[in-house]
């Protein structure tokens, strides 16, 4: 089963997720139990 999770993104690139229909993550595990965005890519 897939997890809801938000993830934050700087206000400079909002404009184009807004725009997309999708978005591939690329995920690492980071400090403290939380996952870092290693790279991401738009549809």
């Amino acid at each position: 089963m897939a997890r809801r999770k938000n993830y934050i993104f700087p206000k400079y690139k909002k404009e184009k997720l807004k725009n997309a229909k999708n978005i591939i993550l690329c995920l690492k595990d980071g400090r403290l139990g939380y996952e870092v965005i290693e790279n991401y890519k738009l549809n």
